[in-house]
């Protein structure tokens, strides 16, 4: 049996395009995720006001994202979310910035990256031509969530992501047989 990085290079020799084009689509909408999350007033996500972005709880979400002891009140509708944004957030503002907002503006345009990577391979593993997971990837970056969720922090983006993941899942075990683990797995994320 062939070593994993060896079948990762020849699948990414024979498939890289794709990757180039997923690539540069995600860092686009990661740049234009981190641009607009400059945009939005402080007071939406750090202020004391409630439901004032379409129903999202920004204080609420960026407490979980910066803070150990923030409110957990929610945590039954989201139970993984502050165990997947907080470690990455806290890590980025001890490393690279000492600011909180900066912190969660990175770990946005990060998601928004991989988001829109794994939409575009989704598309392509459901059979679309290259053009076209590249049309339908740029409308979903420009759709409503794509421009207003992922510029504020919000548990919306994560959600979506782990979404993905379970289609990539499914998607691929039409291409090949997957292990029992692989599903288990991709149950618990979702």
């Amino acid at each position: 049996m062939e070593p994993f990085f060896l079948k990762m290079i020849q699948f990414s020799q024979r498939h890289w395009r794709d990757i180039l084009m997923a690539t540069i689509l995600g860092a686009a909408f990661s740049f234009f995720s981190y641009q607009r999350f400059g945009l939005v007033p402080p007071i939406v996500f750090e202020g004391k006001y409630l439901d004032i972005w379409f129903e999202s709880d920004c204080p609420r979400v960026y407490k979980m994202m910066t803070d150990t002891k923030a409110d957990h009140t929610r945590a039954k509708v989201h139970p993984l979310f502050a165990l997947l944004a907080f470690p990455p957030v806290y890590a980025l503002e001890k490393m690279l910035t000492h600011d909180a907002a900066a912190a969660v503006r990175l770990f946005n345009a990060g998601v928004a990256f991989v988001w829109v990577f794994a939409f575009f391979i989704l598309l392509r593993l459901m059979g679309c031509r290259s053009l076209d997971a590249l049309l339908l990837s740029l409308l979903a970056a420009v759709s409503a969530a794509g421009m207003f969720f992922f510029a504020i922090p919000e548990t919306y983006p994560l959600g979506s992501l782990s979404l993905l993941a379970a289609f990539l899942v499914l998607a691929a075990s039409q291409l090949r047989t997957l292990s029992p683990f692989g599903y288990i797995l991709m149950n618990l994320g979702t």
